[in-house]
């Protein structure tokens, strides 16, 4: 899949939205477990600066090329640890952290960090999976059920993620 693909995929205007009303055009934003950095370069085009940040430097280098390309200037990934951002207090106006805490052991943990790196009123835009209370139906409801069942087995014998992480989030 090339990085254009991805970008109408998964982009911000879909994965974001819930996020974008908060955000101005001044706004310095992070996005953190950004992965390939599709939102990360959607969400360009309206703040003054973003900031993408995943465990895996190479992970951005399709990200990178696409930015550079589109004279996205404004636009930049770091390879770091959502344990230790790297950023001082008060650095972003927002933070966005899209289907990333269900692959952490320490959620918590990881959300003191984000609280550290925003500004005081700062905005924190959190999603994440729950499988549990997924609703699946149209002509291929039977595929998609066989294929939830695969990822969830997967996530949970592979240690990847814990697909019922969203609900026990608000109880942490």
């Amino acid at each position: 899949m090339t990085f254009e693909e991805l970008l109408a995929t998964r982009g911000a205007s879909t994965y974001a939205e819930f996020l974008e009303p908060h955000l101005s055009p001044d706004d310095v934003v992070l996005d953190v477990g950004c992965g390939a950095g599709s939102i990360t370069v959607g969400l360009a085009s309206t703040v003054k600066r973003v900031i993408g940040v995943d465990l895996d430097d190479a992970e951005f280098d399709d990200a990178r090329a696409y930015a550079r390309s589109a004279g996205l200037d404004n636009v930049e990934f770091r390879a770091g640890s959502v344990y230790e951002l790297g950023f001082s207090d008060g650095s972003f106006d927002a933070c966005l952290a899209h289907s990333m805490l269900e692959t952490l052991d320490r959620p918590v943990d990881a959300m003191r960090e984000i609280a550290r790196v925003l500004r005081p009123g700062g905005v924190a835009g959190v999603a994440s999976v729950e499988y549990g209370g997924l609703i699946l139906g149209g002509p291929n409801e039977q595929t998609l059920r066989r294929f939830y069942d695969l990822r969830t087995r997967l996530w949970q014998d592979e240690g990847i993620a814990d697909p019922y992480r969203g609900r026990a989030l608000r109880g942490i």
